[in-house]
């Protein structure tokens, strides 16, 4: 479906929550901060996940109208991709949705308070060095952020997580990837599950390392640090859903 503008239903992603039979086609997501298997475009977020659509027609002409925002920024095309730890906002009703990991979707949206909305958690996946000597930073949702002259801040690493103001578009802080931090379980078997991070080994020089999480049951459980996203130190910084709304 290279260069077209629509996706056949059955070649979807299988966590896009749409009706396979029904219809032929469906939203096909643009190229945008998110992969396309790891994101759901606006038009089917609205439509189908949020129901403050009735059909694509709809969806066009409340983005049109500049009533949804993503991280504070106005999207009016439907097939932007959003994905985790995105805000959408819908303005007219005063709602806010902040995407995230559930056991049966790779993302789905909970609603948060409006005095969280500027609180965006990002990945750091990569790390630089400018020609003028000043640190940049590349982050899971394809923004980049230059790191100013705090020592607190040039210690970020890889694998940690920064606390960004979409609105100020500033640091506020960082959390580092290490023992003893809240975590969030992004991928794998146990998705959408949080705990602390107790061990981190490198069994192979080439393979990825591997991360023991305590549940709060608990359980012990051991992932790829690919599938590992701090949340906090002592407590999350976001609201998380609980485990019935989790089992989405």
């Amino acid at each position: 479906m290279t260069g077209k503008k629509r996706l056949k239903r059955s070649s979807a992603p299988g966590f896009l929550p749409i009706p396979r039979k029904k219809f032929k086609w469906t939203v096909k997501p643009l190229p945008g901060p998110h992969p396309a298997g790891e994101a759901i475009p606006l038009g089917i977020l609205l439509r189908e996940v949020l129901r403050l659509a009735e059909n694509l027609r709809e969806v066009k002409f409340i983005l049109k109208q500049g009533h949804v925002r993503v991280d504070e920024k106005v999207v009016k095309d439907h097939r932007f991709p959003v994905g985790l730890m995105d805000v959408i906002e819908f303005m007219p009703l005063e709602k806010f949705y902040r995407m995230l990991p559930t056991a049966k979707r790779i993302v789905y949206p909970f609603e948060i308070a409006g005095t969280e909305k500027k609180i965006k958690l990002c990945k750091v996946n990569g790390k630089s060095i400018l020609k003028e000597g000043l640190l940049q930073i590349t982050l899971h949702d394809g923004r980049s952020a230059i790191l100013g002259d705090e020592t607190k801040l040039k210690k970020i690493s890889l694998g940690d997580v920064i606390l960004y103001n979409t609105e100020e578009k500033k640091i506020d802080d960082y959390i580092p990837m290490e023992n003893g931090v809240l975590a969030l379980i992004t991928g794998g078997q146990r998705r959408g599950l949080t705990g602390v991070v107790q061990d981190t080994i490198h069994p192979k020089k080439m393979g990825p390392k591997i991360i023991s999480v305590k549940l709060s049951s608990g359980e012990v459980i051991k992932t790829i640090e690919d599938y590992i996203f701090p949340i906090g130190r002592e407590k999350p910084l976001i609201k998380l859903p609980n485990v019935e709304s989790a089992e989405r």
